[in-house]
């Protein structure tokens, strides 16, 4: 019996499973053992409806070319599978990076209104022109002369409110305007400060 008639007769036995499993055996030459028994898992491909030989139980598709093809397809009718869970895993404390919650709160002073409008008051003082390279718009930043933290440290400051009452914290005098490059170059830009 021929591969194809075999499989032709696997199909019509075992049509509607998607997956199923023939042990068969192949004799070797001479000297080696005389059979040795080899699982052939066979499958059949969701996209094209083919019976074919699965290289790995895991196998779906029979090629790559239909796995990327029904992709659009499958996401379209159920979405990804993890899109719009969270992932609890790594989450708080549990994330690697986590470092006691100090970012929560230096990202909601920076998100505030009273940080947008210092940022919006040193960009027109300067007319929009990094001070450093004397280049016009482009991705431009407020930098802080003395380092934001280390006013924050000074001052005592832990909660958000006592950061919107703080007038050292929004004085215009300590900030300039410039580009992303020139930004990165200041000795306080980012881990890089100076205690």
């Amino acid at each position: 019996m021929e591969r194809k008639d075999y499989l032709e007769l696997l199909r019509v036995k075992m049509k509607g499973n998607n997956y199923w499993k023939k042990t068969i055996s192949s004799q070797f030459k001479k000297g080696h053992k005389s059979f040795v028994k080899k699982n052939i898992i066979y499958g059949e491909c969701p996209y094209c409806k083919i019976i074919f030989e699965k290289n790995r139980k895991r196998d779906i598709y029979c090629s790559s070319e239909h796995y990327w093809k029904d992709l659009p397809i499958r996401f379209k009718l159920n979405g990804h599978p993890t899109k719009g869970k969270p992932n609890l895993k790594m989450r708080g404390e549990k994330h690697p990076n986590w470092n006691g919650g100090s970012s929560g709160f230096k990202k909601r002073i920076y998100e505030s209104y009273r940080y947008k409008e210092w940022r919006e008051k040193i960009f027109k003082r300067d007319n929009y022109i990094c001070l450093q390279c004397l280049r016009k718009g482009g991705k431009l930043e407020a930098h802080h002369i003395k380092a934001f933290i280390k006013i924050i440290e000074e001052n005592n400051i832990t909660t958000l409110e006592q950061a919107l009452n703080c007038k050292e914290l929004w004085n215009i005098h300590n900030g300039k305007t410039l580009c992303e490059k020139c930004h990165k170059l200041t000795d306080n830009y980012g881990n890089k400060r100076k205690n």
